[in-house]
């Protein structure tokens, strides 16, 4: 069977290392599990998987720092469904209570070719 191709570019990508707990820190270059993630967002069916043959990178490897903003809170369920039951209730959250700065370590203008072929189960 003929191998499936894709072009990906992109301004920014992260392919989150995973022993990097809290910061962001991208991975050198596309993940297989990434690169097959891609291609399942184009045809996914139970019945087939792809199976990724090769990455071919097209741009250098370029880094970026970002530094951005997070909430380190969510509203739980719970408070939302008393304020359903209530009619009323506080599910305020409060941005400036709840930020948290992060740093990530990000590629910058990625490019890859994705060969991959459709293995039928």
């Amino acid at each position: 069977m003929q191998p499936f191709v894709l072009h990906v570019t992109g301004d920014f990508a992260c392919f989150t290392r995973p022993e990097m707990k809290v910061e962001r820190v991208s991975y050198d270059v596309i993940t297989p599990s990434a690169a097959r993630a891609i291609f399942e967002s184009i045809l996914w069916k139970p019945a087939i998987r792809w199976q990724i043959r090769r990455i071919d990178v097209l741009a250098p490897i370029r880094w970026t720092t970002l530094r951005r903003n997070e909430l380190g809170a969510v509203i739980s369920s719970s408070n939302v469904q008393q304020a359903m039951n209530a009619g009323q209730g506080d599910l305020a959250l409060y941005v400036e209570d709840e930020r948290q700065q992060r740093a990530g370590l990000f590629l910058r203008d990625v490019a890859y070719r994705l060969h991959a072929e459709l293995d039928v189960r």
